[in-house]
């Protein structure tokens, strides 16, 4: 009971049709995609530079697609960092995070560190002193 000038496809037929069209546009795209990235490049190694070839000025190459200039020259600038909460300070402007300052030690402190560094120095040096005598 079909109509005249409609053809009926079953299924099978219609994926296969869609699947053969998926395949088109994807080739499709793979081959403009590849002659734009290969025009560029294609011109830079087309040409065979001598020995004492003068260059007048680098090669212009194109960044990849989606990424932007900024974005390229400053990796850590990224929004998805995971540590950026963590650096971020609270109630300043600056990032920069500044070292705590160890309070400063009583005159009595410092004179017992250096009496104790002095003795165990002079103990190092016995201890070296002796095992030279030994193997003697």
């Amino acid at each position: 009971m079909a109509k005249r000038g409609i053809v009926v496809k079953s299924k099978e037929e219609k994926r296969q049709i869609r699947r053969q069209k998926e395949k088109d546009r994807k080739r499709k795209k793979k081959r403009s995609r590849g002659e734009k990235n290969d025009d560029g490049f294609r011109e830079l190694n087309s040409e065979k530079p001598t020995f004492n070839d003068v260059v007048h000025q680098p090669p212009t190459l194109c960044l990849p697609r989606g990424v932007s200039n900024t974005e390229a020259r400053r990796p850590g600038a990224g929004k998805n960092l995971l540590l950026r909460d963590k650096l971020k300070l609270k109630g300043t402007k600056n990032k920069t995070i500044e070292k705590k300052k160890e309070p400063e030690m009583s005159l009595a402190s410092k004179e017992r560190l250096r009496v104790e560094r002095e003795r165990v120095i002079e103990e190092y040096r016995k201890l070296k002193s002796s095992k030279s005598h030994n193997k003697s």
